[in-house]
């Protein structure tokens, strides 16, 4: 009989802030960090970084 094992890779932030406060931030350094700076400072994807983004400037 032939076993296969699964495994599964799960990753999380090493810091979670609120999501009020990082668009605060987000605000303050609004044209002064680039995106993926912004990433790293908040150890989030820069993927993420650009959606709150585009929710901030839809407000």
């Amino acid at each position: 009989m032939l076993i296969r094992e699964s495994r599964l890779k799960v990753d999380f932030p090493k810091r979670i802030y609120s999501k009020e406060y990082v668009m605060e931030m987000l605000r303050k350094y609004d044209g002064k960090k680039s995106v993926s700076e912004l990433a790293q400072m908040f150890d989030y994807s820069e993927r993420y970084i650009r959606k709150l983004i585009a929710e901030m400037r839809e407000d």
